[in-house]
C-alpha cells in the first residue's frame, strides 16, 4: 500500500503513511499544529489498526529502565 499523501510514492507503514510523511504529521501534532483526529478527518491519516499495549521492545525497555532509576533512588544511589 502507498502512502496515503499525494504525491508521495513511498510504501505506508503506520497509519497509511509512509515513515517521512508520519514523522512529518508527529512532529505538528507535537507543535499543536493538528492532531491524529484531523489528520484522519481530511483523509491524511488512517485510524491505528491497533492499541498499542506496551508489549514492544521498546516499552519493555523503558520500564526496565525507569525500574533501575527507582531502586537506586531508594538505595540512595541517585546521582549514579
Amino acid at each position: 500500500m502507498k502512502c496515503l499523501i499525494d504525491k508521495c510514492d513511498s510504501d505506508a507503514k503506520v497509519r497509511g503513511l509512509c515513515q517521512v510523511c508520519y514523522q512529518a504529521a508527529s512532529i505538528a501534532i507535537s507543535r499543536g499544529e493538528t492532531t491524529w483526529e484531523q489528520l484522519e478527518q481530511m483523509r491524511f491519516a488512517n485510524k491505528p489498526q491497533h492499541k498499542s499495549r506496551g508489549n514492544g521492545a521498546f516499552a519493555k525497555a523503558l520500564c526496565k529502565l525507569n525500574e533501575n532509576k527507582a531502586l537506586r533512588r531508594l538505595n540512595g544511589e541517585e546521582g549514579l
